[in-house]
């Protein structure tokens, strides 16, 4: 007689896409590195090309013209005001602002904050010219408060209306304090 132990089962088989084998490296999914810096929402390491990116962004074509031609018919008058350079920190400014104010709420930034700074300044600088938005000629007041209602109906629409009307507010606010850094420059020099 012989005597012969029981055959030992070999290991189960495991499916490719068992969480007990873990992907291949290529396929894992890496952190970013971690911000040394207190506040990681406001590295200075991530915020350049973010804020300055979601200065120009637009989501449709539509916003796209509608931000093209608004420029197009103000940029003039504000250039001839402020300067070329004068008109780009401007628009720049304040698109930034929009930006930090869409980061801080955590939402992605629309691109609409250079435009509404820019309508803000014509509308303190100019606030008798006449304005087409659409075909519907109007004051250039009158005229921001449609730029702003354009710009803001996603909160109209009831996702989170807070932080798109002060994203949207962030930039006219930005063109105040340059209109009035500006008349306190005219007022001195004169």
């Amino acid at each position: 007689l012989r005597h012969t132990t029981p055959p030992v089962p070999p290991p189960p088989l495991r499916h490719i896409s068992s969480p007990a084998i873990p992907p291949p490296p290529e396929h894992r999914r890496t952190r970013p590195p971690r911000c040394h810096h207190r506040l990681p929402l406001l590295c200075p390491c991530r915020l350049p090309h973010t804020l300055l990116l979601g200065a120009f962004a637009t989501r449709s074509v539509f916003e796209l013209l509608w931000v093209g031609s608004t420029l197009y018919a103000l940029g003039r008058p504000l250039q001839a005001a402020l300067g070329r350079v004068g008109f780009a920190a401007l628009y720049v400014g304040a698109g930034v602002a929009a930006s930090l104010v869409c980061m801080l709420a955590r939402r992605s930034s629309s691109g609409h904050g250079g435009l509404l700074g820019v309508c803000a300044y014509h509308a303190l600088l100019l606030p008798r010219a006449r304005q087409s938005i659409m075909g519907i000629e109007m004051g250039s007041k009158p005229a921001l408060a449609a730029q702003i209602a354009i710009a803001s109906q996603g909160a109209f629409q009831g996702d989170r209306p807070l932080p798109i009307l002060a994203a949207n507010l962030a930039p006219c606010l930005v063109a105040a304090a340059a209109f009035a850094a500006h008349a306190r420059r005219s007022f001195l020099t004169s």
